[in-house]
């Protein structure tokens, strides 16, 4: 790929970025930690922004069941008073997620649930995790719904230490936005990304930041 077409790429995804983010569609995504220290039990911070008159939401959590044995518990974070989360392990490395309440959420960015995660013993460092969602659906007042969310990589650093991502975001601002399709593209031409903005953009964990990369990044955006 020449210099000149990641320029325009980087361009046409500035425009982009501009019309999508005047809609301020809610989203939610797991709040991402860098070398954060570990132990047994691993709270994971649901974060919903933009949220407004939400009534209930359900969703599966999809982990590796070499990584996580099962979800132990489910609680409401900041922003989640007045809805009654339940959550049921159906399978290994899956856990179903079901939120209802009598009062919907007004409107508010934070914390919309807390999950922990038991993690298994003897997990080696350098091990990569994928967080994901399926069948993600919030509804809102109105008839309202929504289906946004940015998946999540879990790296485990060392044998005391973790740090989550969100898949795309290199640089950690809590949004895949034109700046990380820019940082991607400069992966590309030569410049080198620290260790986790390179697990941030290699979206298919091929151990390289290709073109397919750039791609996957902007078709976040596009989906927005």
């Amino acid at each position: 790929m020449s210099k000149i077409r990641l320029i325009f790429i980087s361009f046409l995804f500035f425009i982009v970025q501009i019309s999508v983010s005047a809609a301020q569609a809610p989203i939610v995504y797991f709040s991402p930690v860098l070398n954060q220290a570990r132990g047994d039990t691993l709270t994971l911070i649901l974060h919903a922004e933009h949220v407004q008159g939400l009534q209930s939401g359900q969703f599966n959590l999809i982990y590796e069941d070499s990584v996580a044995s099962h979800v132990t518990q489910v609680r409401v974070g900041e922003i989640g008073e007045g809805l009654q989360p339940t959550y049921n392990n159906t399978n290994l490395g899956q856990t179903r997620i079901v939120l209802f309440g009598m009062s919907p959420i007004v409107e508010g960015n934070g914390s919309l649930l807390e999950i922990d995660l038991l993690m298994n013993p003897g997990i080696e460092s350098g091990f990569l995790c994928p967080l994901t969602f399926e069948g993600f659906l919030l509804a809102f007042s109105g008839g309202l719904e929504t289906n946004d969310f940015y998946n999540s990589l879990l790296i485990i650093d060392s044998d005391s230490t973790y740090s989550l991502l969100i898949r795309g975001d290199s640089n950690f601002d809590r949004s895949v936005t034109v700046t990380d399709v820019t940082l991607t593209v400069d992966t590309l031409i030569g410049l080198p990304p620290s260790l986790h903005q390179f697990y941030a953009g290699d979206m298919d964990d091929s151990g390289e930041i290709t073109t397919d990369d750039v791609d996957r990044i902007a078709a976040i955006i596009l989906d927005r």
